[in-house]
């Protein structure tokens, strides 16, 4: 996808928390591991490696979303 995780501060021990209010996401089309992490997120910030042990999907791919919503603003 060319978007690095760790170029964009994706590091395991990183607390990371949206960027916008929750309102914002509301009719917004997500896939399941986009709205499995906002789902979380919207409950408090989290560090970026339990993230990654309670998604249940690919490391990889839950890095590159995190990474794209950093990158959007979606989350800080």
């Amino acid at each position: 996808m060319g978007m690095n995780a760790r170029g964009a501060g994706i590091r395991d021990d990183l607390k990371r928390r949206l960027g916008i209010p929750v309102n914002q996401l509301v009719g917004k089309t997500l896939t399941a591991p986009e709205a499995f992490l906002l789902s979380r997120l919207a409950g408090g910030p989290m560090q970026v490696g339990n993230m990654v042990m309670i998604c249940p999907f690919p490391p990889y791919e839950v890095l590159t979303i995190l990474a794209r919503f950093v990158a959007e603003g979606t989350l800080k």
